[in-house]
């Protein structure tokens, strides 16, 4: 995807830090996974045995054990798995260090404290699971609510589908539509106390409950409910509709006597203080990732100062002041990225699906998840860093209100914090696909797409004041962009099919190239200054040009198969450094491959292959950034993983990494510090 080209990328290159590009080094090229960490899917559960060794469980069997409070986690050896699916694990207890109990499509038990697990052999799934002792427990799923005082060998039904707390061994209840019931002798018998309608449920102390209930329709609205007197009785004691995605809340832990915590299906977590009288949010939602049936987030605080929520696209928190402050252990989240963009401060940002949105301070060690926006069935296809706190991104929506602006175009003005959707004078109540958004300053910018909706339309639209609004600039007879770029407010560029469509006024009028590509498919073009530039066809075609697009030098790619490999992206950094994306899948097997010239392209040296055995799309390579003379960021279209090779030194007084101590690092150091990043604690009290 384009971006704009910056003068300190050519100013790293004149400074001789150039790309090492022997075959040696090439092979010795070692990728470092920046995303999705720990987790490579969905979470859904979390669960310690004390501070410091825990679990957490998600989707496809996915188990990640630590014993250093979070610091590092391993994947674990998955429970057993049928041939026929891959079962996701949603809930997961231990009821002391050897004993635990793990549910989802299929529930399983451990007696060596994790090392092993046995599938049960239990009919139906498990939506959340609760066990007093290592015999008697509880599970609710899909075939109600039953229960099991032989340690899983046999299960009797209870009722309907409930939420089940217990204060002791003996005391609890279990809580649903219908009302609250209550057990006196460990869930032998039970008695309906109360008619209030709840979803969740937990005890603070033998009298003190706290309740919620989940409004099941859309977006989800939550209320918090208390009782004193051991359920008989409940008042709504508070709700919170600030946020605009579904609020359906997924778990209620208890810190200690006066202290409770709440997570909705979004990583929003509300706690109270005052035994659930008053309520704080603590940790803003993470993004709407999940619809609002989904139970996407498990909360569990092993001692009332420490505690974990997991959930989401693989985002795991911390807190260690009773869930007031948190902090995120995890790196990146599992979606499907489309486009990436890293700046020589450290700042990034990687975009896609579900408008989706990754970004970083400090060149992706840590990539801090969010979303744009919730309008449904709209995705980012490519994003451009305008300055140190303008981002803009586009993709594919359309406008769900008439009033509304089409859900393609989005500016953030705090470093891709927060998102503005911005799109008038874009055709209203129409779908549209923009592939490429490119900005020459704060104000003038362009979109490149088409419209989806029959019959098909491209264009190209114009701003000139940030985005707020836009106007057709293409004469109406252009081709179908895949990807524009413009030099100046006057001078661009945009490939579609095999054709090279150039103006030199604004797209008031345009004159054509045609490639020399097979069957004319070009994903990619970069251009770095009015006459010099590359393209990239899919089936690995490299062309260049020096005198806008009037002439090609044909360029190969070694090693690349037309085949069974495809081109993606690629990035031009100055006039003799480029780098390419490309993608292999066989059967043998899918993996990533990238590129990179320092000679104009008169060789391209392959990369280290990218290929994780743990997931089998980590190679889907669809995008990629590069700085000149070094560090080089790959993404994948599949799940969020970023791959990342030679990432600039974290040296201190190196406050921006590039391997420079000068007037840049100043800089860096205060847009962390503007935008309250965690760097600008320098000396790290």
């Amino acid at each position: 995807m384009t971006r704009k080209l910056d003068g300190a990328r050519i100013a790293l290159a004149a400074a001789g830090l150039s790309w090492a590009l022997d075959a040696g080094s090439a092979r010795g090229q070692q990728w470092e996974r920046q995303s999705p960490t720990p987790a490579d899917d969905h979470l859904y559960n979390v669960h310690f045995t004390d501070a410091e060794s825990g679990w957490a469980v998600g989707h496809d069997g996915i188990v990640l054990r630590t014993a250093d409070g979070g610091d590092t986690w391993q994947q674990h050896p998955s429970f057993p798995r049928h041939w026929y699916l891959d079962n996701p694990v949603r809930h997961l207890q231990f009821v002391d260090a050897q004993h635990g109990f793990a549910g989802g499509d299929n529930v399983y038990r451990t007696a060596d404290g994790g090392q092993t697990w046995q599938d049960m052999g239990y009919h139906g799934t498990a939506g959340r699971m609760e066990f007093i002792s290592a015999q008697i427990g509880f599970i609710s799923g899909n075939s109600g609510l039953r229960r099991t005082a032989d340690g899983g060998q046999t299960f009797e039904t209870i009722g309907e589908r409930a939420d089940v707390a217990f204060v002791d061994a003996t005391t609890g209840v279990y809580v649903l539509q219908s009302g609250v019931f209550r057990s006196t002798d460990a869930g032998e018998t039970w008695g309906r106390i109360s008619s209030t309608a709840l979803s969740l449920a937990a005890y603070l102390s033998a009298d003190v409950l706290i309740g919620v209930h989940n409004d099941h329709t859309l977006p989800g609205d939550h209320m918090f409910f208390r009782s004193a007197d051991g359920g008989a009785t409940w008042e709504e004691v508070f709700s919170d509709n600030t946020y605009a995605g579904s609020r359906y809340v997924t778990d209620v832990e208890r810190i200690d006597a006066d202290s409770v915590a709440a997570v909705d299906v979004n990583g929003g977590i509300w706690v109270s203080d005052d035994a659930g009288l008053t309520w704080a949010k603590t940790q803003e939602q993470i993004g709407e990732f999940f619809s609002a049936t989904v139970e996407a987030w498990g909360l569990h605080f092993p001692t009332p100062s420490v505690g974990y929520a997991a959930g989401g696209p693989g985002v795991i928190l911390k807190t260690m002041d009773g869930g007031h402050t948190w902090s995120m252990l995890s790196s990146g989240a599992a979606f499907d990225l489309m486009d990436i963009d890293m700046r020589e401060s450290g700042f990034g940002v990687a975009v896609g699906d579900d408008l989706g949105v990754l970004r970083t301070n400090d060149f992706g060690r840590t990539w801090i998840p969010s979303r744009a926006d919730t309008v449904a069935y709209s995705d980012f296809h490519a994003a451009q860093i305008i300055d140190e706190d303008t981002v803009v991104a586009c993709g594919i929506g359309e406008a769900w209100d008439p009033a509304d602006a089409p859900a393609v175009f989005y500016r953030s003005d705090d470093g891709g914090r927060t998102w503005e959707r911005r799109g008038e004078g874009i055709f209203p109540e129409t779908a549209w696909i923009f592939e490429d958004v490119h900005f020459v300053d704060e104000d003038h910018g362009w979109l490149f797409g088409q419209t989806l909706t029959f019959p098909v339309q491209p264009a190209v639209f114009a701003t000139s004041d940030g985005g707020l609004t836009w106007t057709r600039a293409d004469n109406g007879s252009i081709g179908f962009p895949l990807d524009g770029q413009m030099h100046d407010t006057q001078r661009g560029w945009f490939t579609s099919g095999g054709t090279l469509w150039v103006t030199q006024n604004g797209w008031l009028s345009t004159t054509t190239r045609e490639y020399p590509v097979a069957l004319g498919n070009v994903n990619d073009l970069e251009f770095i200054d009015e006459d010099t530039g590359w393209m990239l066809g899919r089936w690995g075609e490299v062309l260049r040009t020096d005198d806008n697009g009037q002439n090609f030098e044909h360029q190969t790619l070694p090693g690349f198969d037309p085949e069974d490999d495809l081109a993606f992206d690629l990035r031009a950094l100055n006039g003799h450094e480029a780098a390419v994306a490309t993608y292999h899948a066989d059967v043998d097997g899918e993996w990533g491959r990238l590129y990179r010239t320092t000679d104009g392209g008169a060789t391209w040296v392959p990369l280290q292959l990218i290929d994780w055995g743990g997931h089998d799309m980590s190679g889907r390579i669809y995008s990629l950034d590069a700085f000149a003379g070094g560090g080089i960021w790959a993404a994948s279209s599949e799940d969020g993983f970023i791959w990342a090779a030679e990432v600039p030194s974290a040296c201190a007084a190196d406050f921006n990494g590039d391997g420079v101590v000068d007037t840049r690092d100043v800089l860096a150091f205060l847009n962390t510090w503007n935008t309250q990043g965690d760097g600008a604690d320098f000396n790290g009290d």
